[in-house]
C-alpha cells in the first residue's frame, strides 16, 4: 500500500468539482490519463469494468458485447489487464465475459489477467476466476459463486377506504393495501429446506401440517426448480474453469463454491485467505505489486501503479455511488468509454 499521498483522492475529486463546476468531466479525462499510464508501465492493453455497489446494475448479458467491441479496436498489446470492479450479476453473463476476453488473448497470444483494486463479488469473482491469473491489492475482496435467488411477495398491511359516485348516490368501498417484499436468498437453502421438508424421515419437520403448507405455499415447485438449475449452473461454470486450466483438486475452488466452507454469500475472501492456498501457491492468485515486480516493473514504478490503481478504483466508484448521476456501469479503455444507466441509457465517449 503506497501511503505518500499528499491528500485523500476524494478530497482531490471534490476540489475538481467545486472548481470547475463541470461535474465529473475533469475526472473522466484524469481516468483516462490514468490508464494510459497504467499501459505504459505495465506494456499491457488496459481494460476497466466497474459498477455501483448501491443498486442491482452488476454483471449483464450485453456487457460482453460492449467489451468485445472495445477490444476489436486496434492494440499492439499482447497482454489483457482487466480492471474488475463489481458487486456481481449475472452468472452467464461472467462466462460471456470471460470467454471474450480469453479469446482476445489467445488471439495475441497474451494472458488474460483480473485486476481487483477492492472488491469482485460474485459473478464478477466467476470473471476473476476465468482469468489466467488473478492479482489482487492486499485489502481486495473476492467473493463467494453461490447463486441467489430474489423472490418477490405482496403481504396485505392494512385497508383503505374509497368513494365513488353514482349518480346522487356515494358508495364506499373497503380496499385492501399491500406492499411488495425483496427477498435474496441464496439457492442451496431454498434447495435444502424444500427438500429437509419432504423428507417423512425427519420427523421434526412434520408436527404442523399447517406450518408445512405454509411454508411449501412460499417455496413453490417452480422455485425449487429455479434454485437447482442455478446451482447446476454456477457449478457447471466452475467445472469448465477447473477443465480448462486443467486443475487435478477440484476442491481447491471449495472457498469459492461450496456453501458450507463459504457460510455467506457476503464473506469477504480477501489475499490474506488464500495465502495458505494452492491457488496462491501455484501463483494463480496473487498481490499485483507481487507480480508486477516479478514482471520485471522497477521499484519506482510499482509504487506509482499503486498509486494509479487506487486513484482510478476512487475516481471511478464516487463518480457511479452519486445518487445525482445516472451512470451505474463504466466499461473503458484508454480511448473509449461506454457509460450505462438507468433504462439501459448508453453514453460513448
Amino acid at each position: 500500500m503506497n501511503t505518500s499521498l499528499s491528500k485523500p483522492i476524494s478530497f482531490v475529486l471534490n476540489e475538481e468539482i467545486v472548481r470547475t463546476q463541470q461535474g465529473y468531466t475533469e475526472s473522466f479525462k484524469r481516468c483516462r490519463e490514468i490508464l494510459s499510464e497504467i499501459e505504459n508501465i505495465t506494456k499491457k492493453r488496459v481494460l476497466a469494468y466497474s459498477s455501483n455497489f448501491k443498486s442491482s446494475y452488476g454483471v449483464m448479458d450485453k456487457d460482453a458485447t460492449v467489451i468485445e467491441d472495445l477490444l476489436r479496436t486496434k492494440s499492439d498489446k499482447k497482454d489483457l489487464l482487466l480492471i474488475l470492479s463489481s458487486p456481481g450479476g449475472q452468472a452467464v453473463a461472467a462466462e460471456k465475459i470471460q470467454l471474450v476476453c480469453q479469446e482476445y488473448s489467445k488471439a495475441k497470444k497474451g494472458k488474460f489477467l483480473a485486476l481487483v483494486p477492492k472488491s469482485a463479488k460474485s459473478a464478477a469473482t466467476i470473471i476473476a476466476l476465468g482469468s489466467d491469473k488473478i492479482l489482487l491489492s492486499s485489502t481486495a475482496e473476492l467473493g463467494p459463486i453461490d447463486p441467489q435467488i430474489i423472490i418477490s411477495n405482496n403481504f396485505e398491511t392494512g385497508s383503505e377506504t374509497e368513494k365513488d359516485l353514482v349518480g346522487n348516490k356515494e358508495t364506499v368501498k373497503i380496499k385492501k393495501v399491500f406492499q411488495n417484499s425483496i427477498n435474496v436468498i441464496p439457492a442451496f437453502r431454498i434447495i435444502k429446506a424444500v427438500d429437509d421438508l419432504t423428507d417423512k424421515s425427519k420427523k421434526w419437520w412434520h408436527f404442523n401440517s399447517d406450518s408445512n403448507k405454509i411454508f411449501l405455499s412460499q417455496y413453490n415447485y417452480d422455485l425449487y426448480l429455479m434454485a437447482q438449475n442455478e446451482l447446476k449452473l454456477s457449478r457447471d461454470i466452475i467445472d469448465k474453469i477447473i477443465k480448462r486450466k486443467n486443475i487435478k483438486d477440484p476442491g481447491l475452488f471449495k472457498i469459492f463454491s461450496d456453501p458450507e466452507v463459504t457460510l455467506s454469500h457476503n464473506r469477504p475472501i480477501s489475499l490474506s485467505d488464500l495465502n495458505d492456498s494452492e491457488l496462491h501457491k501455484s501463483g494463480f492468485i496473487e498481490g499485483y505489486l507481487e507480480y508486477f515486480e516479478n514482471d520485471g516493473v522497477i521499484k519506482e514504478n510499482l509504487e506509482k501503479l499503486d498509486q494509479l490503481i487506487w486513484e482510478y478504483y476512487l475516481r471511478t466508484n464516487t463518480h457511479l455511488e452519486d445518487e445525482g448521476n445516472f451512470v451505474q456501469k463504466t466499461i473503458e479503455t484508454t480511448t473509449h468509454r461506454v457509460q450505462l444507466g438507468h433504462n439501459d441509457s448508453n453514453v460513448l465517449s
